[in-house]
């Protein structure tokens, strides 16, 4: 009957078990304690081992019950955790320790282009492919990882990201780690956001100042009650002050 209540406790609860524990002392004792009335009569080692029997099974019970108990904690932490992630504004990728993918959240997969049924088990570089800012060569998936790798725990500003379909998108991204204290590094998670209006207004902004400094022309920036904002060096020539002596 021990095979019998080892498969309740693994795949039910206490309540099922400890009923497989009583059909089978009950069991056990119709078959292997003769009654009253047998010319055999029960010996006082057939009732230790039906107390045995019975012990032994209700800790099997509470043992199991205590197994399922912590399993139940780890799911509703694990869904909790992906809720979390999902909920976040910004891309989300979780990898395992050999950088494949196992979780993105929809804003992770609107930039990448990847759906998370897809890019499951990926090499994160084959579906989170990024490039510097002013190198346009891919990297390989080996030193693609690598410099991932490389770059946990620290805040990248100017990445530009290649989506499936080819579009490019500037991002800021962010790698940490997840850890455990045993064990070590388990994987990664990958936070990012598409800059690329900011980006953009940024270009714009240095084109401009570019363009003022470089005017052959005396361009003066001030505030509404004359402080000097800006100082080009057409202004220098003219007055011959420098810009860090007219600024202010």
């Amino acid at each position: 009957f021990f095979p019998a209540i080892f498969v309740t406790a693994v795949l039910s609860r206490l309540g099922p078990t400890l009923l497989a524990v009583f059909l089978g002392g009950l069991s056990a004792a119709v078959w292997f304690i003769p009654p009253d009335d047998s010319p055999i009569p029960a010996t006082n080692s057939a009732w230790a081992g039906m107390v045995l029997f019975a012990i032994s099974g209700v800790l099997i019970a509470v043992l199991s019950e205590r197994m399922h108990r912590k399993a139940d904690q780890v799911k509703r932490e694990r869904e909790r955790f992906f809720v979390t992630l999902s909920s976040i504004g910004d891309g989300v990728i979780v990898t395992n320790a050999n950088a494949c993918v196992e979780f993105m959240n929809s804003v992770a997969e609107q930039l990448t282009g990847w759906q998370l049924t897809e890019a499951r088990g990926q090499q994160l570089a084959a579906v989170f492919r990024t490039v510097e800012e002013r190198s346009p060569v891919v990297d390989d998936s080996a030193s693609a990882v690598a410099k991932l790798n490389n770059s946990l725990g620290k805040t990248q500003p100017h990445v530009v990201l290649l989506a499936k379909d080819g579009k490019q998108r500037f991002i800021q991204t962010t790698a940490s780690p997840i850890r455990d204290q045993s064990i070590g590094v388990l994987g990664a998670v990958w936070v990012f956001r598409d800059i690329s209006q900011q980006r953009a207004s940024q270009l714009v902004a240095s084109r401009l100042a570019a363009l003022v400094d470089s005017s052959e022309d005396a361009i003066i920036g001030q505030t509404f009650d004359g402080q000097v904002t800006d100082w080009n060096s057409g202004a220098e020539k003219l007055f011959g002050f420098t810009a860090d002596e007219a600024v202010g």
